[in-house]
């Protein structure tokens, strides 16, 4: 197994890219035509999301989807920035994404909002979204005031159409649940976006 450690890494590589195209196709024959549209409007990009997916914000610079089911909460925030943040610098933008986050994912408990688990150990590493070059930060956030946590990715890239950087921010809360296949949907739907 250790001389093969490149091929399995590549075979399970593969694996998830048929996975990904297999909900791609699903989405398809099940979307949200009414929220895609409304995304396209506010952020100029084209993404495929699932009809069970509902809005729960949006202005004209921040959107907010998300679904819910009685196990699993699954959410995506899109926001246009006005200025680039220093992708060198991992913490810019880790306090960038929570600085959005904080602002507009409340949780159910009173003064209860969404925040980035400081001290969680972070992955970040270099994706591409649809032949568009990306920045992925994977961490856990938390509720503060409350006793709900979870898995996040956010994606910092620019936007080829207004040429101004975005933020994409997914959430998963499944407590108790195994969390490859909802992240995977998550990770399966912001592999349609294009610009």
């Amino acid at each position: 197994l250790k001389n093969k450690r490149t091929d399995i890494i590549q075979l399970t590589q593969l694996i998830k890219t048929f996975e990904i195209r297999r909900m791609q196709e699903g989405f398809n024959n099940f979307k949200n035509k009414d929220l895609i549209q409304k995304i396209n409007k506010s952020h100029h990009l084209s993404i495929r999301l699932p009809k069970d997916f509902f809005l729960a914000y949006r202005d004209s610079s921040v959107t907010w989807v998300r679904r819910e089911t009685p196990k699993i909460s699954q959410g995506i925030i899109i926001a246009n920035l006005t200025s680039s943040v220093n992708t060198n610098n991992t913490m810019a933008i880790r306090l960038k994404v929570d600085s959005i986050i904080k602002k507009y994912i409340f949780g159910p408990a009173a003064n209860s909002y969404m925040t980035l688990e400081k001290d969680a150990p972070t992955l970040i590493d270099s994706v591409t979204i649809n032949t568009h070059a990306a920045l992925r930060v994977q961490s856990l956030w938390r509720m503060e005031n409350d006793f709900m946590g979870g898995v996040y990715n956010a994606y910092y890239l620019n936007n080829a159409n207004t040429n101004q950087p975005i933020i994409i921010y997914t959430y998963l809360y499944a407590p108790g649940q195994r969390k490859s296949v909802f992240l995977l949907q998550l990770e399966s739907i912001i592999n349609t976006i294009y610009f």
